[in-house]
């Protein structure tokens, strides 16, 4: 595991086309921007073992395979 130290205004570059911005620090929350391609999930890991436990991820990535033949996908953004 990697792990490195940013400060507000700072980012991470994960290959080509993710980036991971500090957007904010409060006491202990750190708030992340995070830039990737629509199809790459981007979840809470508490999400994500949900997702995993109730089946939903078989759902997302049919759906993402299926939206992946269709016109490209630009790059969303999400703050979590």
């Amino acid at each position: 595991m990697l792990v490195l130290s940013r400060r507000e205004n700072e980012s991470i570059v994960v290959g080509r086309t993710i980036t991971i911005k500090v957007v904010g620090i409060r006491g202990n929350k750190v708030r992340l921007a995070i830039d990737a391609p629509q199809e790459v999930p981007v979840d809470r890991a508490e999400v994500r073992e949900r997702m995993e436990r109730e089946g939903w991820l078989a759902e997302r990535a049919v759906e993402a395979l299926v939206e992946s033949n269709g016109p490209m996908n630009p790059v969303i953004s999400f703050v979590i």
